[in-house]
């Protein structure tokens, strides 16, 4: 009998196949690679099904009843709080003050809304280990599509999402919402210092192989 997480992949599969999200990602392709990285992070089978759960339930009538009947009821509560926080953080990125006024009030004003809302849902902090995987999976895709970052969306992993993974010891994901966040921000001192890490590895390689030659020649 297929476990759950099989089960989960082929419930979504129909539903997402096609489906292209705000970022331009495939739905399927961004729910199985968030779910590799909830699995890099020890997250377990229901954590791992609550990605393709999550994105499904966008595609259905009465989600939690029909995942619940699907899955259990744990699955469907699961699912939907990290749905309506993934809805929640959408608006938040969308909305546009209707009043012109300081840039930097206004995003100081917005990280501590979205700061609000992830405490709103730690009393379980599964729903926010999934927000934070499915943030980094639509950073590692802008990367590697090289599309267009809206700024809000680099703006609000480096400064409120990379370090509540810090907080929660997350080390992986804070260090890779902070470089990627950095590099879309800050492209070409990210360069730079890419750059000056890459002269000082080179350096070192030499060093040690120096090191080896005088070691085999004494």
């Amino acid at each position: 009998m297929p476990d759950d997480l099989s089960r989960a992949q082929a419930f979504a599969e129909p539903l997402l196949a096609h489906q292209i999200l705000g970022s331009g990602e495939n739905a399927m392709g961004h729910a199985h690679a968030m779910a590799g990285i909830v699995a890099d992070i020890g997250g377990s089978p229901a954590m791992q099904s609550a990605c393709y759960l999550v994105y499904a339930a966008e595609y259905l009538n009465q989600p939690h009843d029909l995942i619940a009947k699907a899955f259990g009821d744990a699955h469907a509560t699961l699912a939907m709080e990290t749905l309506q926080l993934l809805r929640l953080q959408r608006q938040a990125l969308q909305a546009r003050s209707a009043e012109a006024g300081d840039a930097v009030s206004s995003a100081v004003g917005r990280h501590e809304n979205v700061r609000r809302m992830l405490l709103a849902f730690s009393r379980d902090l599964r729903v926010v280990l999934l927000r934070l995987s499915s943030r980094l999976q639509t950073l590692r895709w802008y990367a590697a599509s090289r599309q267009p970052v809206p700024q809000a969306l680099a703006d609000e992993s480096l400064q409120v999402l990379a370090p509540l993974a810090n907080r929660l010891g997350i080390w992986q994901i804070k260090w890779e919402l902070e470089d990627l966040s950095f590099r879309f921000l800050e492209p070409q001192t990210y360069r730079d210092v890419a750059q000056l890490l890459d002269e000082k590895r080179t350096e070192r390689e030499l060093s040690m192989a120096r090191l080896r030659d005088e070691v085999e020649q004494s």
